[in-house]
């Protein structure tokens, strides 16, 4: 700007800062521009205007607003009126400006700034990876809409460097994953040289097990693409661990995820109970689990002993699973039942008992697997038959079963309504008893039957 044109500017801003009469216009004149694109965007208006304001606007305007209740100028008439004074050559931007002392950028130009300074950051991260997929999840995460995109770009304009440092975190991670089961604070620290680096409070934890799942939808579709030229195959079992991907989000979901990634979380609390059970590791028997097996007892079986061995086997073909530790003990009691293979859930099935029933199924063991007949018990038949993709056989969830073993126990409306979202067509048609009847039928009145069932399979036994 030459010289002559920035005294103009200076005097046309002290014009109007001399007059508090212009401060609430121009105040709405700057919103405008950061609203809109255009030069002169739109029309102004200021309601019930002071008498400072009226006297202000009406000298400068040329015209009388002593009487309005309220005031609207165009921004193209109040250009042209300042074209019409000494300060012609001066834009309505240019004084705004320098009246508030801060550039006007609208909200279009801002997006357009802050997408382009984005993805320079972009191409700086991917610059840090070493690995082409590497390079793809990240073009994923930050292409992403939804929740998570936006809070990363929240992240960057709050602090782009710390975002930094927690993607190449992330990063270092996915692209050195161990070779062989590891706690998940020891992979951190050897990564990264922090053991809580990769918690799921931070950042980096955030972002590992974002990267981890987009690698999992990448085995999933390459999965699903090698099953549609199959033309609808019996499916293989061995591909059951990357069944059910798509709504990720519990716990032992999430869990999953890093054990099949040789990460281990909450390894030594996370068990289930067992009996005659064979672990094999390298092809050869596990002489600990031998030694349960040939005495017949009850054994815990951790995520991290589970992590120890290659495949789980039984003696015959068969597996009951039930969800109460006390019908467990119970039936641990019958000595012509001894050798009949059993595992207790504890209700909720965690990690521990998913991975266990999956390594079953790869040894082509038919699942049973008996519960509560109430809304929760019920949920949980129903999620654990969906993460075994129906490759579990419910026992004791049929309408006979329910009208023989009623209990004293009255459901309430609002535990009724966690029956409506069953997936099983054979649980859905139970519900629709309890939702009837509102009483629950338990386990443990179900025991004899379970017992019955289980003698009709040692004739089974090799």
């Amino acid at each position: 700007m030459a010289k002559v044109e920035e005294k103009i500017l200076e005097e046309a801003v002290a014009y109007f800062k001399q007059n508090n009469g212009f401060t609430r216009f121009l105040k709405k004149m700057q919103e405008k521009y950061y609203s809109f694109e255009r030069e002169t965007p739109g029309t102004v208006t200021i309601g019930n205007p002071t008498r400072e304001e009226k006297e202000a606007l009406s000298g400068f305007m040329k015209k009388d607003y002593s009487r309005n209740k309220n005031i609207s100028i165009s921004l193209k008439s109040f250009q042209k009126r300042l074209d019409e004074t000494r300060f012609s050559g001066v834009t309505i931007k240019e004084i705004l400006e320098q009246y508030f002392g801060e550039e006007i950028i609208s909200h279009k130009e801002q997006k357009r700034r802050e997408s382009q300074s984005l993805q320079i950051f972009i191409e700086k991260i991917k610059k840090f990876a070493k690995q082409p997929k590497t390079l793809e999840k990240i073009e994923t995460i930050f292409s992403q809409n939804g929740e998570e995109a936006a809070r990363i770009k929240r992240e960057y304009r709050k602090d782009k460097e710390n975002l930094e440092k927690e993607l190449k975190k992330a990063i270092r991670a996915i692209e050195h994953l161990p070779q062989k089961q590891e706690s998940l604070p020891i992979f951190a620290a050897n990564v990264n040289g922090d053991p809580h680096s990769l918690d799921r409070n931070k950042l980096a934890g955030q972002l590992f097990l974002k990267f981890l799942l987009l690698k999992e939808r990448e085995i999933e579709e390459k999965s699903e693409n090698k099953n549609c030229q199959k033309e609808k195959q019996k499916e293989n079992l061995q591909n059951v661990d990357g069944a059910n991907r798509k709504n990720i989000g519990t716990t032992e979901e999430i869990a999953e995820i890093y054990y099949h990634n040789h990460i281990l979380i909450d390894e030594m609390s996370n068990m289930v109970l067992t009996r005659n059970l064979i672990a094999l590791k390298d092809g050869k028997i596990h002489k600990g689990w031998q030694e349960f097996y040939h005495r017949h007892e009850a054994m815990q079986i951790t995520l991290y002993n589970l992590s120890q061995i290659d495949t789980i086997k039984t003696n015959i073909p068969k597996c009951l699973i039930v969800e109460n530790p006390g019908v467990f003990a119970n039936i641990l009691q019958e000595e012509d039942l001894k050798e009949i293979p059993i595992v207790c859930t504890y209700g909720q099935v965690k990690l521990a008992g998913i991975i266990l029933l999956k390594k079953l199924l790869e040894a082509g063991v038919e699942l049973y697997y008996s519960g509560d007949i109430d809304p929760e018990g019920m949920q949980i038949a129903d999620k654990l038959k969906q993460r075994l993709e129906n490759h579990l056989i419910l026992v004791g969830f049929d309408e006979n079963t329910y009208q023989k073993n009623p209990s004293n126990v009255t459901l309430s409306e609002s535990r009724l309504k966690k029956l409506e979202g069953l997936k099983d067509e054979g649980l859905r048609q139970t519900a629709k008893l309890l939702q009837q009847d509102k009483v629950a039928a338990y386990e443990e009145l179900n025991i004899d039957y379970l017992k019955e069932m289980l003698r009709g399979w040692k004739e089974l036994k090799d």
